[in-house]
């Protein structure tokens, strides 16, 4: 379906569906610190050491990226306005970054906003993962509570698990059989 756009023609879409998520969850979770982290390149570490990391991603959802790509940074300009980091390091992705905050922050409550399920290793005692549901309409609180009653393993059990059965969205084999 067509997306949202200004009168100019300008695509906003991803803009008002991330601004109204993130609406959601600061009224939700009321946080007292936000760090929103980007991936910055192709060529992460990952890349380095496995050629064929995320290679199996099509060329069409590439190039239909470049609208989402230019709302990312709109998205960034507004919530640096609003006073919120915006953090970036070449090599990492997105999701390394918020692992090492998670892991240095002095918090009571760390939450890490991702749809990415290779976050659940990062679960522990001080940190929750929001994981979405249909479009960010309900979110999980992923805990090591709920790792357990969803996968039956503990958090480091999760990553063994993820191990043996592989991720085909990052081009990642798992175990065979």
């Amino acid at each position: 379906g067509a997306d949202l756009h200004t009168k100019d023609g300008m695509v906003t879409g991803t803009i008002y569906r991330f601004l109204n998520m993130m609406d959601k969850i600061c009224h939700q979770l009321r946080p007292t610190h936000m760090v929103i982290s980007w991936d910055t390149d192709k060529n992460t570490f990952r890349k380095q050491l496995y050629p064929e990391y995320k290679a199996n991603r099509h060329q069409d959802d590439k190039l239909n990226m470049s609208t989402v790509y230019a709302q990312f940074e709109m998205i960034r300009k507004i919530t640096e306005q609003l006073g919120i980091k915006n953090v970036n390091v070449p090599t990492f992705e997105g999701d390394d970054i918020c692992g090492t905050f998670a892991h240095i922050s002095k918090a009571d409550e760390t939450f890490i906003v991702t749809g990415d399920k290779d976050s659940f290793q990062l679960v522990n005692d001080h940190t929750t993962i929001v994981f979405p549901k249909n479009g960010f309409q309900e979110v999980n609180l992923v805990t090591e509570k709920y790792i357990q009653e969803k996968y039956g393993v503990t958090v480091s059990q999760y990553i063994d698990l993820k191990m043996l059965q592989g991720d085909t969205s990052d081009n990642i084999i798992g175990l065979v059989g």
